[in-house]
């Protein structure tokens, strides 16, 4: 996932911000947030990049604002989501995704 990054941020200069962002989360962390990963994929997308192997593409889901993100993620990019999580990570987001708020 790094060398993806470090690829678009190279060729895509527009959203070189997004990209330096993503790689000192990916550093910290050892995943992007889900919507770092969402920016990510529609970039890669832009550039016809596809995802050969999603195992290595990690997003974190354990902070109050990641879950956040998830929550307030619309249909669409929920799905695109979903195409990069291991399946324990997809069972989790459906849940945090279908949470009532009390």
């Amino acid at each position: 996932m790094k060398e993806t990054i470090l690829y678009l941020l190279q060729e895509d200069h527009r959203f070189s911000r997004h990209y330096t962002d993503m790689y000192a989360y990916l550093s910290i962390y050892g995943g992007l947030s889900p919507h770092q990963m969402s920016i990510l994929q529609w970039r890669m997308r832009v550039h016809d990049m596809i995802i050969a192997d999603p195992a290595l593409f990690r997003v974190c889901i354990s902070t109050r604002q990641e879950q956040d993100e998830i929550r307030f993620m619309k249909g669409w990019q929920f799905r695109e989501l979903e195409k990069v999580l291991s399946p324990w990570q997809i069972r989790q987001c459906r849940e945090i995704k279908n949470e009532c708020w009390g």
